[in-house]
């Protein structure tokens, strides 16, 4: 990876990175010079196999496990890249659960594990990292959602809280 790239210079913090859609944002912020955070939840084998193909490309990569439903997590987080690579200017919000449960067999603690992941970690990510983007001249917060938030689809339906849902 050329040190003269559109993203050189830059640190990203990609939630949910070690597979699918984050794994490829991570990839691809990665080839275009960005330093990155990887960051998963739980599983410390998939988001250091993300980090070890960033490497191994040539690219500046930490893998991090953190809940970003959980604001000490995402601070430490955040410090971490600020210690590791200088600061954060690009926040990438993918991490979501992809629970399939039917809806009538959900439990409450269930709708707020997964309300709290999408939507509560969208907010804690952006407070954490907009300081350091406000410190560094400026950043990019980056939202993103599936096909289910969008199209409806059975057994997903804390995505789709206050949206058509469809039932079968």
């Amino acid at each position: 990876m050329a040190e003269a790239r559109a993203l050189s210079g830059k640190v990203a913090i990609v939630t949910g990175a070690g597979k699918n859609i984050g794994k490829a944002i991570a990839l691809a912020l990665a080839e275009d010079g960005a330093a990155v955070i990887v960051n998963g939840r739980g599983d410390r084998a998939i988001v250091e196999e993300t980090a070890g193909e960033i490497r191994a490309r040539g690219g500046r990569a930490l893998p991090y496990l953190a809940d970003v439903s959980k604001p000490d997590q995402v601070a430490a987080m955040v410090a971490e890249a600020v210690r590791e690579f200088g600061g954060v200017d690009i926040a990438v919000n993918n991490a979501g659960l992809r629970r399939q449960t039917p809806f009538l067999q959900m439990s409450l603690d269930e709708w707020h594990e997964i309300l709290s992941v999408a939507l509560d970690g969208a907010f804690i990510l952006a407070k954490a990292t907009v300081p350091e983007m406000i410190r560094r001249g400026g950043g990019s917060l980056i939202g993103l959602s599936g096909i289910s938030h969008h199209a409806g689809a059975v057994g997903r339906v804390p995505v789709r809280a206050g949206f058509r849902t469809r039932f079968s």
